[in-house]
């Protein structure tokens, strides 16, 4: 859910796939930008989340 509008989930969503082509396009993997739907009070999921996204990170090259 998005405070902000009904179609917030989604425009963020062709945000990120246009961001993620850019970067395509500029030799960045991709995949070093994310989005996750986590809701606000759900801590243990967002720093799983977050440890996973870090690790992948500390792995890549790019």
């Amino acid at each position: 859910d998005c405070p902000y509008g009904e179609t917030c989930t989604e425009k963020t969503g062709q945000l990120m796939n246009v961001t993620q082509q850019l970067m395509k396009d500029k030799g960045i993997d991709p995949a070093r930008l994310k989005m996750a739907a986590i809701c606000s009070v759900c801590s243990e999921p967002f720093v799983k989340h977050v440890k996973s996204f870090t690790e992948y990170l500390s792995k890549s090259s790019n």
